[in-house]
């Protein structure tokens, strides 16, 4: 590969390659007309160009465990995250650019902690004081880089000095320190280098390599949410606090949130509590045309009357959405009320089963097919299958949930 991209640096540009400090490639000298040329010819080695802009920068990596230090393979962890967020974030603009480094060890070669987020792994030592024979040359002592581990009173002591380094792990002939302690990684967030250099702030706690993904994920998700244009990470923290940045990116109530197509999605976790009324319009309608099927039959099972208004384009969906809402969900026992704009719900009142008319709809199906299991008694939607235009697998992942 290098060598195609120095053909093409000859070819398109002026010889020359360039090693950036996030270790990607730079041809000099092309001009506007052979962009997309060089573009061509390089794509044919499965090279492409970028790096640059309001966006996820080329991820950054030590040479992990090719070094005696490293505690693990950091350009695996490199590949996953590239393509999951350098390739699948590409096309999302963000306020400012966001790097992310990966550091194999406490050395911090590439120092993480300069990044946006940066990922730096620790081995924390596990002590059996049971097995400690208090050994006159303790090879935990002798190897312990930060002085941390001493030996008092014949028995092996490990203090806060600890950087959780990982060397002594297997320095024990009697395995007082586990030689298989696990690896965990501290992470930085909003760290800069440059004319404005911050330190990043560590998080109050280690994490697993489980969490690294879905942390970094919601991370991005938290800057994009919170900081303003031109404004990094770390100074979105300092205006907002830590103390918020971690109650998010940590928080439960939210998970897996990343975009699809060009729209935020997520997992919700949701609890259960007593349903009241509500008046839905105004502004918000347009954003969630497409559930005001399902917000209508939850309301059945709200206290009070809720009220749906300024939603007149339901009328020209793939049905008349607000006329066969009103007609299905009175079928099943429901008090609504059709008007020109939306529906009136008066909440309350137990459903019972009925043979719904989906009109091909696929929202209206779903929504009943959702109803039905709260009714009493059989439901039958006719024209089912109408679903799979939008959510193939709705009633398998339905059925089992």
């Amino acid at each position: 590969m290098f060598y195609r991209k120095k053909e093409a640096a000859q070819k398109f540009g002026n010889g020359k390659i360039a090693l950036t400090t996030r270790l990607t490639l730079e041809v000099q000298g092309l001009t506007y007309d052979n962009i997309e040329p060089f573009n061509t010819f390089i794509a044919q080695a499965g090279l492409y160009t970028g790096g640059t802009g309001s966006r996820v920068r080329p991820i950054v990596a030590c040479k992990g465990t090719v070094c005696i230090h490293g505690l693990i393979d950091t350009q695996e962890l490199a590949r996953e995250l590239h393509e999951t967020f350098y390739k699948g974030w590409y096309d999302v603009k963000l306020p400012h650019k966001f790097k992310i480094g990966i550091g194999g060890c406490p050395n911090s070669c590439m120092k993480p902690s300069l990044n946006d987020f940066g990922i730096e792994s620790h081995r924390v030592p596990i002590f059996d004081e049971d097995t400690c024979r208090g050994c006159k040359v303790c090879m935990v002592e002798k190897s312990c880089p930060s002085k941390a581990a001493h030996v008092e009173n014949g028995k092996l002591h490990i203090d806060e000095k600890c950087l959780a380094c990982g060397v002594c792990t297997g320095k024990c002939p009697f395995k007082a320190v586990r030689h298989e302690s696990p690896v965990v990684y501290r992470i930085y967030v909003g760290g800069t280098w440059g004319k404005q250099t911050r330190m990043g702030t560590p998080l109050s706690r280690f994490v697993t390599r489980a969490e690294i993904e879905p942390l970094l994920e919601k991370t991005m998700l938290w800057f994009k949410e919170n900081a303003m244009p031109k404004e990094r990470l770390g100074k979105a923290i300092d205006r907002l606090g830590i103390e918020k940045f971690e109650h998010d990116v940590f928080s439960d109530e939210l998970l897996n949130r990343r975009e699809n197509a060009g729209e935020p999605v997520a997992d919700l976790l949701v609890k259960t509590s007593e349903l009241t009324a509500a008046t839905i319009g105004g502004a918000i309608i347009p954003t969630l045309i497409d559930e005001l099927p399902m917000l209508a039959g939850v309301a059945c099972f709200a206290r009070g009357t809720t009220v749906i208004r300024d939603a007149a384009e339901l009328k020209v969906k793939e049905s008349n959405r607000i006329r066969i809402m009103a007609d299905n969900l009175n079928a099943m026992g429901a008090d609504v009320t059709e008007t020109d704009d939306g529906l009136i719900i008066r909440g309350g009142r137990p459903l019972h089963g009925a043979v719904i008319d989906s009109h091909l709809d696929h929202r209206i199906a779903m929504t009943f097919a959702v109803l039905g299991l709260l009714a009493d008694g059989p439901t039958e939607i006719v024209g089912a299958e109408c679903v799979d235009i939008s959510y193939p697998g709705f009633y398998k992942d339905l059925f089992r949930l």
